[in-house]
């Protein structure tokens, strides 16, 4: 087993999202719940911090950033062994809207977390705006 900051009492967790107000209530309702928290604004500096570092405990990522999104960030990520199976919390705009083309009983948002397990393993989608309450049962769960 591999020895992360949990295994010595201290859970990490590394928030990437490129609105720094969503960033920032994240890391106050991490740091209350007892997490060190790193923080990024992109892909690209997630992925140095985890370069320079130890490996968090868990990841909370939005999708849509500049300079590398959240999709290619996770693919990375999960290239690297001892990173493969990092619970990982997805946050996105996709809603459950219907569209006229869509089969009777056809749920987007189900079919998104679906292709997110598939694609990245430990991994579960919050849409935004969400309630930091149920990031973080969400989170206890994963943990």
């Amino acid at each position: 087993m591999a020895l992360t900051w949990q295994t010595k009492g201290v859970r990490r967790a590394l928030v990437v999202d490129d609105d720094e107000p969503i960033r920032r209530l994240l890391r106050v309702n991490l740091d209350r719940a007892g997490f060190a928290v790193d923080a990024a604004a992109n892909g690209e500096a997630a992925l140095a911090l985890l370069d320079a570092g130890p490996p968090p405990d868990l990841l909370i990522t939005d999708v849509m950033m500049p300079v590398m999104d959240g999709l290619e960030m996770l693919k990375r990520i999960r290239e690297r062994p001892e990173l493969a199976d990092l619970p990982t919390i997805v946050m996105g705009a996709l809603r459950n809207d219907v569209r006229p083309d869509d089969p009777p009983g056809f749920d987007a948002l189900e079919d998104m977390r679906f292709h997110f397990r598939g694609w990245f393993g430990r991994c579960a989608y919050v849409v935004k705006p969400f309630n930091p309450q149920e990031v973080l049962r969400l989170a206890e769960a994963m943990l």
